[in-house]
């Protein structure tokens, strides 16, 4: 009688071990495998000069925040307020915005409508970028320190509270670090 339930037991605790991973990794507070990696090298150009390619060592000493969006993705709307607002209170973050699988016409009016936190957008017009950075969707957003560092990645949309307690205190520290060296 025991025997029959064996295969159930084995797949429920396989499901749960499953589930405990699933969670954990999606849980904010947790650092997932991105955390304090080099920045890969991105084979960006910028929005409107294709000619001019994005290079890493050109930021090496600037705190950056890269978010990764485009124009018709509805939790990139619904972030841009709280990018807005990190912008406005740390004006010496340099805000850089990756666009995927966009036009340059979509997306200046999309930021024309909804306002415009970055002070550098970048177009992964050979999506190496997006592999090289392990995008799993838009929106995500890296933080990334004066070494050159990701120290921290959110996948998916920011909200105020992950704003306020996980990345303001984050983008401080990463600030005080760079003014410090």
């Amino acid at each position: 009688m025991m025997r029959r339930f064996i295969p159930l037991l084995i797949f429920t605790v396989f499901a749960l071990i499953a589930a405990v991973a699933l969670l954990k990794r999606e849980h904010p507070d947790m650092p997932d495998e991105t955390a304090a990696r080099a920045l890969p090298a991105l084979p960006l150009v910028a929005l409107d000069n294709p000619l001019q390619p994005f290079t890493a060592a050109e930021y090496r000493g600037t705190v950056m925040l890269l978010n990764v969006f485009a124009s018709w993705c509805l939790p990139c709307l619904e972030e841009m307020g709280e990018l807005q607002a990190l912008a406005e209170r740390f004006p010496d973050l340099a805000m850089h915005g990756m666009v995927w699988n966009d036009s340059p016409e979509n997306i200046h009016a999309f930021l024309r409508k909804h306002g415009n936190p970055f002070t550098h957008l970048w177009r992964d017009t050979t999506g190496q970028s997006a592999i090289a950075l392990g995008l799993r969707g838009v929106p995500e957003t890296y933080l990334i320190d004066a070494r050159g560092r990701i120290i921290y990645h959110l996948p998916g949309p920011l909200d105020a509270a992950t704003r306020e307690d996980i990345l303001t205190p984050r983008i401080a520290r990463a600030l005080e670090d760079k003014d410090a060296r």
